[in-house]
């Protein structure tokens, strides 16, 4: 899961989305026609995380989740950092940043 938002966040960081991305949202709530052509690729981007957390549930590391809920814990910290206030997005940063999401979600298992 790291290794999945490590590179959205080089995306991010790296190539004119990140420049892009705060006008693009902002603008999405008031333009129906853009947010039909935006939300499916919000969704595919949040698809592969939670493909991993289904796992982790059907292992019995997790309990049970509202699964949009728990991709907005793991997804909402590193974009307030990667888009609003500039915090730091270091491996050992976005690593505590998930792992504390998932210990709040009720994760069992240790990972690194």
């Amino acid at each position: 899961m790291l290794n999945i938002v490590e590179q959205f966040v080089q995306l991010l960081l790296k190539t004119p989305l990140g420049g892009a991305l705060p006008a693009l949202m902002v603008e999405r709530l008031h333009n129906p026609t853009l947010a039909a052509s935006f939300d499916p690729m919000v969704t595919r981007r949040r698809e592969p995380v939670k493909i991993i957390l289904e796992r982790a549930v059907n292992r019995g590391e997790l309990p049970t989740l509202d699964m949009e809920l728990a991709l907005d814990l793991i997804w909402g910290p590193v974009l307030l950092r990667a888009l609003f206030i500039s915090g730091d997005l270091t491996r050992a940063a976005l690593l505590t940043l998930v792992r504390t999401a998932l210990k709040g979600l009720g994760h069992t298992a240790h990972w690194s």
